[in-house]
């Protein structure tokens, strides 16, 4: 009874509700924007499970322009001794 009541409880509020994160007018010309994680992977040929920090630069020359840049760098693998990928970087770029 209780998992019916929870599931109808969410199935409201996802019908129901609206929130919104941000809206507009954080985005404006001259605002840079940046993040960085470490990302785990898998490879599903092999059983190794490689990571990278990954990262993500954004300046906006206008309102609605942006040159954006994103980037992995290889950090190792948790699954092996001796990992396949000596280096495994990866970096792009280009305009939104």
């Amino acid at each position: 009874m209780v998992n019916k009541m929870l599931f109808l409880f969410l199935v409201l509020n996802t019908f129901f509700i609206q929130i919104y994160g941000q809206d507009d007018t954080f985005i404006r010309k001259g605002l840079v924007k940046s993040t960085a994680t470490i990302a785990p992977s898998k490879m599903l040929s092999r059983n190794i499970s490689p990571f990278y920090i990954h990262g993500i630069l954004e300046y906006y020359a206008e309102n609605n322009v942006s040159i954006a840049g994103e980037g992995y760098y290889y950090l190792g693998a948790l699954s092996e001794k001796e990992s396949i990928l000596n280096y495994h970087h990866s970096l792009f770029f280009g305009c939104n």
